[in-house]
């Protein structure tokens, strides 16, 4: 039930967001061709900086709890 609230309260975040590299699945990240493997990482750490500050933004809220939020983090930056 926390973890579709939480989608319910991010996705507003996440809809209007105008930035084209966040828009960029990552399907189309690893399809992209004449994509320099230092823009692929480029994207791909800002998506994780963007997801991180949402994560921060949520635990501040009290969308989610300290465990979550630490459990959250790491498995974002472990992938």
């Amino acid at each position: 039930m926390k973890q579709i609230t939480l989608f319910l309260l991010l996705l507003p975040l996440f809809s209007c967001n105008s930035d084209p590299a966040a828009n960029v699945a990552d399907n189309d990240i690893d399809d992209c061709i004449g994509c320099g493997d230092e823009n692929i990482k480029y994207i791909k750490i800002q998506k994780q900086i963007h997801t991180s500050y949402t994560l921060l933004k949520a635990l501040n809220t009290g969308a989610i709890s300290q465990e979550e939020y630490d459990r959250l983090k790491t498995e974002l930056f472990n992938l």
